[in-house]
């Protein structure tokens, strides 16, 4: 499964099916990610957002924008599920 919070990625329709933030959680090798945009379970990447140290995202040298980096390993996707 596939799923980002990119509108402009594949994964963007199941992370709305899903619904969206809050209800979805990204591990890599049983750990959570932090700061994920787009993760592939079949494919086993996910890209995140850099972090310094301190858990702030890493800005690029004109500070537009965060940095991304790609991560492998097993990636896992959990939905939580509400009762109704």
């Amino acid at each position: 499964m596939r799923v980002s919070v990119d509108v402009n990625d594949p994964g963007f329709a199941a992370f709305k099916r899903l619904g969206g933030f809050g209800r979805i959680k990204v591990l890599l090798n049983g750990q959570a990610l932090r700061r994920c945009i787009t993760a592939d379970s079949k494919t086993g990447w996910a890209t995140v957002y850099e972090e310094d140290d301190q858990g702030r995202p890493i800005f690029n040298s004109k500070r537009n924008a965060a940095r991304r980096k790609r991560v492998r390993g097993k990636i896992e996707i959990t939905v939580k599920r509400y009762a109704t």
